[in-house]
């Protein structure tokens, strides 16, 4: 994960995440990792995150158009230490957390297909195919 704001500030996370199907659907898991923000005025730091819940619905999965990649993500995540304006360089602002800080989070997203699953359902088509032409004796 990657992200930049306009103040040229930017964050790079690293996270590992662990998750199961509850039911057609429905999937829910955990993880951890860290978090870099670096930008001009102050200096790189890291945060440990740990995301204690993570829920996510495919509510077109059982279809077959376009759709069927949505999913809507909640996920509530801690971040360890939390931050103040010093860490930005702005030792004005009374801005603080106190320490960690939760931040939930909703998110829809796109699962896009890997280059290998593409890779196999294109195999799969050929095949398919070859054999409704009649040369299902070829092997390609």
């Amino acid at each position: 994960m990657w992200w930049a704001t306009p103040d040229r500030s930017a964050g790079f996370g690293w996270s590992v995440c662990i998750s199961g199907v509850l039911r057609a659907s429905w999937r829910a898991g955990m993880g951890a990792g860290l978090m870099r923000l670096s930008g001009d005025g102050f200096n790189s730091f890291t945060r440990g995150i740990v995301v204690p819940v993570s829920v996510t619905f495919g509510p077109f999965e059982h279809t077959n158009g376009l759709l069927k990649p949505v999913r809507l993500v909640f996920e509530e995540a801690y971040i360890f230490r939390g931050f103040n304006g010093a860490d930005f360089g702005n030792t004005v602002t009374t801005f603080d957390t106190h320490g960690g800080e939760w931040r939930p989070s909703f998110k829809i997203a796109y699962d896009f297909p890997s280059p290998a699953a593409v890779a196999r359902r294109f195999v799969r088509s050929a095949k398919a195919s070859a054999e409704r032409a009649g040369v299902g004796a070829r092997r390609l």
